[in-house]
């Protein structure tokens, strides 16, 4: 065995791989290259390669990062990094803004309010696979006048404790209300006991939070499905 991860590190790659194929790229392991915790990807397109990448896995944080500066391929970095550049194609955009590309651990939050109740909706994925979601009613009263942003708030509640509760120290939490961010770190003044209580929560939990600014309703497929969740929590 060429590392004791070994078995985890190929699934992810696995997932890269079959990802990058829907778009004429391929990826490949050199095995030549393993270390304990990382190993060399190659990245090739129509069997010319064109740029390469370490692959590094965290036991402790059950996550992964990629040292992408060696690959100068604008498309590839569109759908393994974080971000989209300009200049890739507008099918790698269209794919990146509809779905994301999520390395690591990361999440989606809202909230929602119908007929004077309260709802709340999260989904946490890793590596762009699903591991937990979670919708319901807030139903504290102290919390009514709201509206929303009891759901939005009661969402990153659930997620950091889930983080807490399964060992995550960090995550990228994807949110399209601006306070859910805002409020923890201290750009908007917290003056409600509700917004005191998160901002609290959430700086005192020991998570390290990557705030993810998206826009609303404009198709990135898991946003609207925590809206969706959100929706069903007030039923």
């Amino acid at each position: 065995m060429k590392s004791m991860y070994e078995h985890i590190i190929r699934l992810h790659v696995k997932k890269i791989a079959d990802l990058l194929l829907k778009f004429q790229f391929t990826c490949n392991i050199d095995e030549q290259s393993w270390q304990e915790y990382s190993v060399k990807l190659m990245f090739l397109e129509k069997n010319e390669q064109i740029g390469h990448a370490r692959l590094y896995y965290a036991p402790s944080k059950k996550s992964f990062r990629i040292d992408a500066r060696y690959i100068h391929n604008e498309d590839i970095l569109g759908l393994i990094g974080t971000s989209t550049p300009k200049s890739a194609s507008e099918k790698i955009k269209k794919h990146s803004e509809t779905y994301s590309n999520h390395i690591g651990l990361s999440a989606y939050v809202d909230g929602s309010y119908i007929k004077g109740k309260i709802g709340f909706g999260c989904v946490i994925l890793l590596d762009n696979d699903k591991v937990f979601e979670d919708k319901g009613t807030v139903s504290n009263p102290e919390y009514q006048d709201s509206r929303q942003v009891a759901g939005e708030l009661t969402a990153v509640g659930k997620v950091i404790q889930w983080c807490i509760t399964h060992n995550h120290t960090s995550i990228a939490i994807y949110y399209d209300y601006a306070g859910i961010e805002a409020w923890v770190i201290g750009t908007w003044r917290a003056k409600q006991p509700l917004t005191q209580r998160y901002a609290a929560f959430v700086k005192n939990s020991g998570i390290t939070v990557h705030w993810k600014k998206v826009a609303a309703h404009t198709g990135n497929y898991w946003n609207e499905y925590v809206d969706d969740l959100a929706k069903k929590g007030t039923q």
